[in-house]
């Protein structure tokens, strides 16, 4: 019957029923609806457009971790709007060793999922880390003959997010403390980044945080912050496979 997408339970009994119906030596978890960030993701339209939450997300994959008795699962997948951010890797990084997800808009076609789910067919045993790279690699070669600039997707380590977080909280904190010489070039540094969501990138405020590093330095920040900036963009190169 028909289902509410945008509640967690149904994603909670739905990982339940899979895993007991059909158990494996691997599992991925792909939500395929639409996205919004730290809003959330899984609006379903036909439930007064009900979405699931980054909290709700949260509790939603602790629950399934125990009620299925999956350590972690090997790969979350969002083909979904916007969801290839900081905070959402960071909801989901204690459930999971590889995510998949887009930064920008995603096209309405998604994912190019013969191709991916073809190579996966061939190759069953392959792991999450190859899965995820013929995930991003079919879907830039299934939009490559569209000329759209604007489409992304990216694979990113789970377990490296941890790491990446404390390079951005001290990244900002550098900011704050030596905000006087530094604020021209983080101002101009900000207004020059790629921004999601066009066009209207002030509904998600969402920048590229590693365009944004680079600017920093070519707009002239030094010392502690232009350090920060320069570390922090390793780290997120580190995390992206």
């Amino acid at each position: 019957g028909e289902q509410n997408m945008g509640d967690p339970q149904t994603l909670v009994d739905f990982v339940s029923w899979g895993v007991k119906e059909f158990p494996a030596q691997h599992y991925a978890l792909i939500l395929w609806d639409h996205g919004s960030s730290w809003a959330g993701v899984s609006f379903d339209d036909t439930d007064g457009e009900q979405g699931i939450n980054l909290p709700e997300l949260d509790t939603a994959l602790r629950t399934i971790q125990s009620q299925a008795g999956i350590d972690k699962l090997d790969l979350i997948g969002f083909d979904a709007c916007l969801m290839s951010q900081l905070d959402v890797m960071q909801t989901i990084a204690p459930y999971g060793r590889v995510a998949v997800a887009s930064a920008e808009l995603e096209p309405n076609d998604g994912w190019a999922w013969d191709a991916w789910l073809g190579q996966l067919n061939q190759d069953p045993a392959q792991d999450p880390a190859k899965l995820a790279g013929a995930i991003v690699d079919s879907y830039q070669q299934y939009y490559e003959q569209g000329n759209d600039d604007t489409v992304t997707l990216a694979a990113f380590d789970l377990e490296k997010i941890g790491a990446l977080h404390d390079s951005f909280a001290a990244f900002s904190d550098a900011m704050r403390k030596n905000l006087g010489d530094p604020y021209q070039a983080i101002a101009e540094a900000r207004s020059g980044a790629d921004a999601y969501s066009q066009p209207k990138p002030e509904e998600f405020s969402a920048i590229d945080l590693g365009d944004f590093t680079r600017l920093i330095g070519r707009q002239g920040a030094q010392g502690e912050v232009a350090a920060a900036a320069e570390a922090l963009g390793k780290q997120i190169a580190d995390a992206r496979l």
